[in-house]
């Protein structure tokens, strides 16, 4: 298989970084993995008013004449999601690991606005130590096997990060299980096997017949790019 881009997202709070385990596993294929929230990131300054503006932005970092595969986790699969919709075709496929499809209801979405404010306030009033710990302590990460070592605040822009609780909040995205159901052919998604909260989205994605079915990634939680990089590695060998 020739070299192909790979534009990799990570999720909230992550870094480039955080795909390099599965980077060594994928060496025939070129990477591009923009940083939401470095303060020095060297891709540049991106714009984080809304999914639209940041999926418009994410565009000019594909090459010309370059189909690459986007991966996205989170967060990053909820960006890529507005990807699929924008720019379908700027895309050889879409893998989304641990993806919220988007919420429906407005009370659910009036939970979670009030939800990421508390958040928001905690990083503007607990020191950094205690913020890392609280997040890392969240129900949807109980499962994952590797605990994330605490980064430094320093490689974190903590102005981006507070507006990202706002403009990238869950609250924030518009359902899309519409546009799953138009580029089936275009997804692979995939949950880890311990995370039953995020299974249950796929299974009901599957049960509505908006995807044909998903990728369960076995001896894993949320962070499946941690937990099994070769199997995210896989994945994206899978696409020919």
């Amino acid at each position: 298989m020739q070299n192909r881009h790979i534009l990799a997202l990570h999720g909230f709070l992550g870094r480039a970084r955080d795909w390099a385990q599965i980077q060594t596993l994928t060496q025939r294929h070129e990477w591009i993995t923009p940083e939401l929230f470095n303060p020095s990131s060297p891709i540049g300054d991106i714009d984080l008013a809304s999914f639209g503006v940041l999926a418009d932005r994410i565009i000019s970092f594909i090459p010309q004449n370059s189909q690459p595969i986007f991966v996205g986790y989170s967060l990053g699969a909820r960006v890529g999601l507005h990807l699929l919709e924008r720019h379908p075709d700027r895309f050889k496929k879409f893998i989304f690991l641990s993806a919220h499809p988007g919420l429906i209801s407005d009370s659910e979405k009036q939970a979670r606005k009030l939800n990421d404010l508390e958040w928001k306030d905690k990083l503007a009033t607990l020191p950094w130590p205690t913020f890392w710990n609280e997040w890392n302590s969240q129900a949807v990460f109980a499962r994952d096997n590797d605990r994330e070592l605490m980064r430094d605040s320093r490689d974190v822009d903590i102005k981006k990060l507070s507006l990202g609780f706002t403009t990238l909040s869950l609250a924030s995205q518009e359902n899309k299980d519409h546009v799953l159901a138009k580029h089936p052919d275009k997804v692979i998604w995939a949950v880890g096997d311990q995370d039953q909260k995020f299974t249950s989205f796929a299974e009901d994605l599957k049960r509505k017949k908006i995807l044909p079915g998903y990728e369960r990634i076995f001896n894993c939680g949320h962070r499946i790019l941690f937990d099994q990089p070769s199997a995210v590695a896989d994945l994206i060998d899978s696409v020919k």
